[in-house]
This record gives C-alpha cells, structure tokens and sequence, in this order.
C-alpha cells in the first residue's frame, strides 16, 4: 500500500500517533516519515479498503531508517480483519492466532 492514489490518506487510520507521525505515514517505502505509535497495547494502524470485499493475498512491513525522534520499533504484530468494520476477526494459521515476530538483529 505504497501508492496513495489507490488507497487515499483518509482511510488510513491509528489508534493514536507520536508526534508528527500520523497513519498516512504508515505506507511502504515512504521516505519522509513513518507511521509510530507510543508503547502500549493495543496499539494500531488501520487500512480500510473501502466496501468492496477484495482478497489480501500479501503483507509487508518495514521499520523506520531512523531513530531522530527516539522511535523505537515493533517486535511482533498480528493481523485482524473486518468485512464491515463492526466484527473483527484475528488472522489465525492452522487454529492459532499468527503472531509475526520481526527479526532483532540486537
């Protein structure tokens, strides 16, 4: 979800931002900012799609080329989804809940 004329600014939401690092932020391979949260559960950023039912067959993630703002990054997320916006529903492989774990090279 790089481009913005397929996915417009609006339809990218978070449960909250840190600074100037509001969700439109959050695209692949944006160079001027990123997307952060501050460290707490239940932290997230939203892409809506709008109301047509489409199939995700993919998802990529990046980190921030930068630690400026004293940012650090995520270590595991999972992937909910919603037809309507109302029920959602966590991303499940094989009856267990997916949690990805992002590489730590520390």
């Amino acid at each position: 979800m790089e481009n913005a004329s397929i996915i417009s600014d609006e339809y990218l939401t978070a449960s909250h931002h840190h600074l100037s690092h509001q969700a439109s932020n959050g695209r692949l391979n944006n160079i001027r900012e990123t997307w952060a949260a501050f460290d707490r559960l239940g932290s997230f950023l939203q892409i809506s799609i709008g109301r047509q039912l489409s199939l995700i067959t993919a998802v990529a993630t990046q980190g921030s080329g930068s630690s400026t703002d004293g940012i650090a990054w995520v270590l595991t997320y999972k992937l909910s989804f919603s037809t309507w916006g109302d029920e959602w529903m966590e991303y499940s492989e094989d009856g267990k809940v997916k949690v990805s774990l992002i590489y730590n090279w520390f």
